[in-house]
């Protein structure tokens, strides 16, 4: 089962999840307040697009051995294109 599957039962049925835990952004430092469904009245989508002169620095892997991070660079864009994709190393 894939991930947005698993997030997409935890929000319509939470009941169905019997794990616990938190959701990050990357460290744990950077826990999630809360997540819900994208509502119309919203506003417009944003995405988080690879862009190695982006202002935008995030961890995409913490080595929990060494504590080094693998950081990449983003900028965000109005459009879902290829390069928001992230490949974990």
């Amino acid at each position: 089962m894939k991930l947005a599957d698993r997030v997409a039962i935890a929000l319509s049925t939470p009941a169905q999840i019997a794990r616990f835990g938190g959701l990050s952004l990357g460290e744990s430092w950077a826990l999630v307040n809360g997540i819900r469904l994208y509502r119309d009245n919203d506003g417009s989508i944003h995405w988080l697009t690879k862009d190695n002169r982006g202002l935008i620095s995030l961890p995409i892997w913490i080595d929990r051995q060494s504590g080094r991070g693998t950081f990449q660079r983003f900028r965000l864009v109005d459009e879902f294109e290829a390069a928001c994709w992230v490949t974990i190393p």
